[in-house]
């Protein structure tokens, strides 16, 4: 039997949007991705759909978020992550550089990253 050389805990699930131009099918792909677990959704482009999730709704005003109102509370408490990029390529290489799952130890994971390195 093969030993596994790092013990991860679960694979961490991962969203990437990009070249999707209708609102609608963004914000479907956002709680599609929350309703199987992705805490950090990637977005390439998409500069006309606005991820930000303000305090508006805190002082009385409507927000200006184009974000699905069941996942706003969510980003505000830091359970989930919009990241932007302007490229695909800068994208893949942020998410080439993150580890892969969650490891039980993290110099078992920092070794893991020299072995492949």
């Amino acid at each position: 039997m093969m030993k596994s050389r790092h013990h991860c805990k679960k694979p961490k699930p991962y969203l990437i949007i990009t070249n999707i131009s209708k609102r609608q099918n963004i914000r479907n792909l956002i709680q599609i991705g929350a309703s199987f677990g992705v805490t950090t959704i990637f977005v390439v482009g998409q500069k006309s759909f606005n991820f930000e999730v303000n305090n508006d709704l805190d002082n009385g005003k409507k927000s200006s978020s184009d974000m699905p109102t069941a996942i706003v509370d969510g980003v505000r408490r830091g359970k989930m992550k919009i990241i932007r990029f302007e490229k695909l390529e800068e994208c893949v290489a942020h998410i080439k550089s993150l580890p892969c799952c969650e490891t039980d130890d993290v110099q078992e994971h920092q070794k893991m990253i020299q072995d492949v390195g």
